[in-house]
């Protein structure tokens, strides 16, 4: 897809290094709202981008931290308000890229006086500003999902908002912007992607469409994902890990996610696990446990056999005790099985299977 411009049917996706040159055709005019996180506003090619559209007038708020909270949203939102935009860019990973869509949700909504009302609202209206999402990590694919995601003031735990009108209008994927990550931002990332991807493939709600996306996802991953890990990634590889990303992004907004995501929350909210590790380092144990459910579909059963073998050879397990070990895990399974996410998968399950999964995933 370098340099393509594709409309999956919801977003119009630009594609390439050199796609920013031609947000100017696609956006809208009139003021351009900037939405980012410090580090990345002083990226080289973040700098390009903005540069490309300031034909426009444009104001940047440049205060995005990871896992932001309903609070963050509101004190950005009284200046952005003030500002008036009629587009807005974000420009960062899934935390930015949720926060703008929040920021968006609040101005279509402007009867809703706190973010945390947004989030109890039962619909929404239709967007007010244009909405273009440029990811620079390869791994929410919220760049064209209907999904945003805040955590509480609390520290402990996330709440989700779901609408169609949170999708973005554009999405542009360019893998040059990811590069400069650390090591464990790509993996962790990449692993988000592949828990996207594999996911779908056991869901019970998956359909044809959302599988095609997974299995799309996968193979872009297991051709790019190892080469990159190694340190020998290309700029294509780069920019197919951007597709891929998008592509589990898609799958996941047609069926959501599964056991792997219900499991890895309350590590997330209770022992601050990064979620692409959190949700990923059960998918060999999970596929270990029940894959004789997946009969004669044999395309995907190599997929996950092959993305089970690239979990294992970094080695997640020993990973995940950075942050947590078996005893304090298990402690948590109540909430694991809890998650309405559990019941996407393909086979009812009980705490003693969580437990189970738990044992072979730390063993």
């Amino acid at each position: 897809m370098m340099g393509d411009r594709v409309n999956d049917g919801r977003s119009l996706i630009l594609s390439g290094n050199t796609s920013h040159k031609h947000l100017t055709e696609v956006i809208s005019a009139g003021r351009i709202q900037v939405i980012t996180s410090s580090s990345i506003s002083t990226l080289e090619k973040s700098q390009k981008i903005i540069q490309s559209i300031s034909t426009n007038p444009i104001n940047t708020y440049a205060q995005v931290r990871p896992n932001p909270t309903p609070a963050n949203v509101d004190d950005a939102f009284s200046q952005i308000r003030n500002f008036d935009p009629r587009v807005i860019v974000a420009i960062g990973g899934g935390s930015v890229i949720d926060f703008a869509k929040v920021v968006s949700a609040r101005l279509a909504n402007s009867e809703i006086s706190t973010t945390n009302e947004l989030i109890s609202a039962t619909t929404l209206k239709a967007k007010s500003v244009q909405l273009v999402a440029i990811p620079t990590t390869s791994g929410t694919g919220s760049e064209v999902t209907p999904f945003a995601t805040l955590w509480l003031e609390t520290g402990i735990g996330k709440t989700s908002i779901e609408s169609d009108e949170l999708i973005p209008d554009i999405a542009l994927l360019d893998g040059e912007l990811s590069k400069s990550a650390s090591p464990d931002q790509l993996l962790f990332s990449g692993l988000d992607a592949i828990s996207h991807c594999v996911e779908t493939l056991w869901n019970r709600h998956r359909t044809p469409q959302s599988e095609m996306y997974a299995i799309q996802g996968l193979t872009e991953i297991l051709g790019s994902f190892p080469r990159i890990l190694s340190g020998i990634g290309t700029d294509i590889d780069y920019q197919t890990m951007q597709v891929a990303a998008m592509h589990g992004g898609l799958a996941i907004s047609k069926n959501h996610t599964a056991l792997a995501h219900a499991m890895s929350y309350p590590l997330t909210a209770y022992f601050g696990m990064p979620h692409g590790l959190a949700c990923s380092f059960t998918i060999p144990a999970i596929w270990e446990m029940y894959r004789e459910h997946f009969g004669d579909r044999a395309e995907v059963g190599k997929l996950i056999m092959k993305t089970c073998d690239l979990l294992r050879e970094v080695e997640l397990s020993k990973r995940i005790n950075r942050w947590v070990n078996l005893v304090e895990a298990r402690k948590l399974t109540y909430l694991m099985i809890n998650s309405s996410r559990s019941g996407n998968f393909i086979c009812d399950i009980e705490i003693s299977d969580v437990e189970n999964i738990l044992n072979k995933s730390f063993a």
